[in-house]
Order: C-alpha cells, then structure tokens, then sequence
C-alpha cells in the first residue's frame, strides 16, 4: 500500500507541473485553476479532515480572490518550493481559519512579483510549526516592534540569589484572544525559536507606561509592602528583521 504522503508530493509536483507553472496558461487560467488544484493535492489526506472538502473550498477561494487583486502585470510563476509544501501543509490546518489566512496570504504573495523576492522558503517551516493562538500572535505583530515584559524577582541579599515570582508577563492578552493564555510564555519562546522575536534581556523602553500597568496587575506594590526585596526587571521581545520579513509576506 503506498503511503499517504508519498502518494501527495507526487500529487504536489504533478499539480506545480499541469496548474502552476504559467507557461503555457494566462493570468485567468491561473485563478481559474487554483481551487481544483488545491483539492487534488489534498486529496490524500481527505481521511483526517473534518468536513474537507468546505475546508479546501474555502482556502481555495481566498487564494484567488487574494489574487485576483493583484494586477495581471505583477502576476507571475510562484516557486515550486514555497508553493507546493505551503498547500500540502494546508490539509493539517482546516480547523484554524487564522493558520489558512497565513498559508493563503504567502501562497499569493508567492504569485506577485513585488513581493516575491522576500518569501524564503523558511517561511513554509515557520508556518508548520504554529500554533492557531501564534498565528493571532503572528497578526497582532503587523506594525509592532515590540512586546514589553517584566519579571517579578525576590532577591536573597544574604546569600546573594534570587527567586523569579512572575516571568516575563506581557499585555499581550489585552490585544489578542489567545484560546489558551496560559501558555502565552510557551508561544512567545517558540517565536524566538522561529527567529521571529528575539529577547532584550537588560534592555528596558524609556517609556515606562506599559511596564507599570504589568507592575500594577502583578501587584508589586503590595509585595514591597511586605518585604523590600521584591524587585521589578523590566525588558522586552523585538521583532527580528527576519521576523519582519515573515509578518509582511504572510500578513495583509
């Protein structure tokens, strides 16, 4: 019996090969295909989705509506490499309309020679590797440079250690519904990972806002008031050139 995923990256490259490749196909023959196409390369993985074929249909179409609004002059060949694993990966994502947007999003963007240039093949990978609650993340950080933070320390003047009480507490939460908050530390370490956030620890903004409403939530004056060794180390997450390089290809 042939595997699953072999059966589907011989699919992929046929679909590149037949639909895709525009040498011999207008800009509308292009679109016009995209939708058939998406399904065909799915097709092997059917069996683990739910309700697959709305699933398809509606990424197919956001493909080309997105396309459609890019001019036919700018409308060029998207690379088999971005383009091929992007759609395979999109049999897994049906259930997240956050992760399809980001998929459909680079796919076009893939299709348009302004924006061709910096899709990296990497982004495919980073993709893949993102939670429903990141892909939010990964929106919320169109425009922003960075995400404030503090950490709660209680020091041990006399052996010269220290406790973390509360690391790393953002606002994060006020700007992005996050299904499960809790993990909100977990999402944020996996993007620097991904080489899309990067950690300024010893680094703090001047401006001081954001950081004494976290301070004030975390309760830091009620905690001095018990003892003068709680301290407050404030710093921030800032997203990596490369990260903004990822935000603007897969974020309209």
């Amino acid at each position: 019996m042939s595997n699953p995923s072999d059966q589907t990256n011989t699919l992929a490259s046929k679909m590149y090969d037949d639909v895709l490749h525009p040498s011999a196909k207008t800009a509308g023959e292009i679109l016009n295909l995209i939708p058939r196409s998406i399904k065909v390369l799915l097709q092997g993985f059917e069996k683990w989705i739910i309700n697959g074929e709305e699933s398809i249909t509606l990424t197919a179409e956001a493909i080309k509506q997105k396309a459609e609004a890019i001019p036919e002059d700018r409308l060029t060949e998207p690379e088999a490499y971005i383009v091929v694993p992007a759609i395979q990966q999109l049999g897994y994502s049906y259930s997240s309309e956050e992760l399809r947007e980001l998929y459909a999003n680079l796919i076009v963007s893939s299709m348009d020679t302004e924006k061709k240039g910096q899709v990296h093949p990497a982004f495919v990978d980073i993709l893949k590797k993102l939670t429903p609650d990141e892909a939010k993340i990964i929106q919320y950080l169109k425009g922003i440079d960075v995400i404030e933070y503090v950490d709660i320390i209680l020091k041990d003047n006399q052996f010269g250690g220290y406790a973390t009480i509360h690391k790393h507490k953002t606002l994060l939460c006020d700007f992005v519904c996050l299904s499960d908050p809790l993990n909100e530390l977990m999402y944020l370490e996996n993007l620097i990972s991904l080489g899309i956030l990067k950690d300024a620890d010893g680094i703090y903004k001047i401006m001081d806002d954001n950081y004494k409403l976290i301070e004030k939530r975390l309760g830091l004056d009620q905690l001095r008031a018990k003892s003068h060794y709680f301290e407050s180390k404030r710093s921030f997450y800032e997203v990596t050139a490369f990260g903004k390089s990822f935000i603007e290809t897969v974020v309209v």
